[in-house]
């Protein structure tokens, strides 16, 4: 298994929802927001709106880290921070993260 079909599979391990995004290099602002990540094939990875990308072209991959619970129309959603955890399971990976505008932010290294 590849390391980026390791860091899916272990942030897929955790029990709650996220949502992420990616930046190619030859863009100049990142994807959209999908709330699945897969590394579709090794040296590869996917989102929705970017389809496959090889990890060459991806200078990196967000996070975010806020669960939004919903309890009905009539009371207020409520935002659970997930960065620590987050971060504890890359970090098991020997993943490099920083924290970016509350994002937790992968910098991929082809």
């Amino acid at each position: 298994m590849t390391e980026w079909m390791q860091i899916v599979e272990n942030l897929r391990g955790l029990q709650f929802k996220l949502r992420f995004r990616i930046k190619l290099r030859d863009s100049t602002e990142p994807d959209m927001w999908c709330d699945w990540l897969i590394a579709s094939t090794d040296g590869y990875l996917e989102t929705g709106p970017t389809g496959p990308a090889p990890l060459r072209s991806i200078e990196w991959v967000d996070i975010d880290p806020t669960e939004i619970g919903c309890h009905g129309r009539q009371v207020k959603p409520r935002l659970v921070d997930r960065a620590s955890a987050i971060a504890e399971v890359l970090r098991k990976d020997c993943v490099q993260i920083e924290t970016v505008s509350g994002l937790v932010r992968v910098r991929v290294q082809a």
